[in-house]
């Protein structure tokens, strides 16, 4: 079962598709968000929305790193990554808006991946992340989300089941205000 783009991959009996995560959720483009074509949230020129697998967000809901992933790039945007170290609005939006979802934490899946050299470093483009590591860096755990509450980011194994809710970002969008 070789992986397709690192997320997505064929099922065990090659009828389907799978995220690449511990418990093989199965991919249903019908089930993934629609693209946006105005933005609720612009911050910096910056589009920011959340997104989940249910609307509002369940807390039994989980996902992996590779579907927060695919959920935002659905919506045309991508997984919060540098912007958010640089931008305190942002931060502040994610907080406020965990705290609009009865149930959830205020936890968002991002676009960061451990390095070498044991750094936290924000994909695409590779900057080391600055914002405080909770417990530490911990080498088993490849990927991080963002905690809004302590404003820092927690280790966690990119294939588990972790989250319901991931941070997506288009950089300098075009699109305009809903």
């Amino acid at each position: 079962m070789t992986p397709l783009d690192g997320c997505l991959r064929s099922n065990s009996d090659n009828t389907g598709l799978v995220f690449n995560d511990y418990a093989e959720t199965p991919y249903d483009r019908e089930l993934m968000p629609q693209r946006l074509t105005c933005c609720n949230k612009i911050i910096a020129g910056h589009c920011v929305e959340i997104t989940a697998r249910s609307n509002p967000p369940d807390w039994s809901e989980d996902v992996s790193y590779c579907e927060a992933k695919t959920r935002c790039e659905a919506l045309g945007l991508q997984l919060a990554s540098y912007e958010l170290q640089t931008n305190t609005e942002i931060q502040e939006y994610a907080l406020t808006k965990s705290k609009t979802f009865s149930g959830t934490g205020s936890y968002f899946w991002i676009n960061t991946q451990l390095g070498e050299g044991g750094y936290y470093r924000w994909l695409p483009d590779g900057q080391n992340v600055t914002l405080p590591v909770y417990g530490g860096v911990n080498p088993s755990k490849k990927c991080a989300v963002f905690d809004a509450s302590a404003k820092d980011i927690n280790p966690v194994d990119c294939k588990t089941l972790y989250e319901e809710l991931a941070l997506c970002i288009g950089p300098n969008t075009s699109l305009k205000q809903c």
